[in-house]
Order: C-alpha cells, then structure tokens, then sequence
C-alpha cells in the first residue's frame, strides 16, 4: 500500500463569489490584500477556513456587520440597544430596556427633538 500526497488547490469565496488564488505563494492574508481594490469592503473582513471541497481548499472572507463604533453582535449595550443576528446572518438593531421603562426613553426622545428644532428652526426666526 502506497500513499500518494496530492496537492490540494486554494480558492477563495466572497459574498458568493468565487475568487481564484492570485498566487499559491502569497498568504490568505495576502490575498485579501490583493482583492481589496476590487472589493474595497473585504479589508476588513475575516478569514474562515480552509474548508476542504473535493480536492480544493476554500478560505471564506466575511464581511464585518456594522459600521465604526458597532458592537459585536449579541453583546449589551448600556445606551439602550442591543445588536441581534438572525440565522440568515443578517444582522438588526433591538431595544434595550436598561432599568428604564418606555415613557423614560420617549421623555428623552422628545428632549432630544426639541433641541434639535431649537438649534434648526430659532436662528431661522430671529432673522425673520
């Protein structure tokens, strides 16, 4: 009984896409380097894998959820909000009752609104 070793081929996968592998000598993170100026969006985004498919080794890049300053998903927040992930990965903002009841976060809702009519709406009618 012989082994044979078999050379396995990379490939890479974004948001459904299909990559080919630039270079068999450049890292995953390389990779994701190389793309980045076709899909600025995956500079951030993880490196999952390799997952072997038949006789090909697939790195999955994610993309990060959010925007700058976003939590992780399922993480608390004591601001009110707390970020939730559904099963098809989408990921979606739910309230948080932090000791607060509803009429406290409407009371601060309306303060805010008012201020913010204030500071658009008064140098408007003061000039007249």
């Amino acid at each position: 009984m012989t082994i044979t070793v078999q050379k396995l081929l990379r490939s890479f996968a974004y948001n459904g896409i299909a990559l080919p592998d630039p270079g068999s000598d450049l890292t995953p993170e390389q990779v994701r380097d190389v793309y980045s100026a076709t899909y600025p969006e995956i500079t951030t985004a993880s490196i999952e894998g390799p997952e072997q498919k038949g006789e090909r080794l697939v790195y999955t890049f994610r993309r990060a959820v959010g925007t700058k300053g976003a939590v992780s998903v399922d993480s608390r927040r004591p601001s009110g909000v707390v970020l939730r992930q559904r099963e098809d990965g989408l990921t979606y903002v739910e309230p948080y009752s932090v000791g607060t009841t509803t009429v406290d976060h409407l009371k601060v809702a309306l303060r805010r609104l008012s201020r913010w009519l204030d500071r658009r709406f008064l140098p408007a009618i003061r000039r007249g």
